[in-house]
């Protein structure tokens, strides 16, 4: 398992973006690896710092899909669709 350094909160948006670009193609790279710890934790940064995005939430739902979850996986996607309409 990777160590994950502590994350101050961007005042930049840039540097917001380029931070959730980062800690998403983690996760994808952990997820491909079958590293799910690392994949978690990944996700549990982007939660932390940035709760209002959707990408963890696509995330754990990819994630449900390949591993076979399929109730998660369409509980997480009624999430995602309804949540912040």
């Amino acid at each position: 398992m990777m160590k994950l350094f502590p994350v101050q909160a961007p005042t930049c948006s840039r540097s917001g973006v380029l931070m959730i670009r980062f800690y998403t193609r983690a996760a994808q790279v952990a997820l491909t690896g079958k590293r799910t710890e690392d994949f978690n934790q990944y996700l549990s940064v982007l939660e932390k710092q940035f709760p209002a995005r959707r990408e963890t939430g696509m995330l754990r739902h990819r994630y449900a899909v390949s591993t076979g979850d399929k109730k998660s996986a369409e509980q997480i996607a009624d999430r995602l669709l309804y949540e912040r309409t």
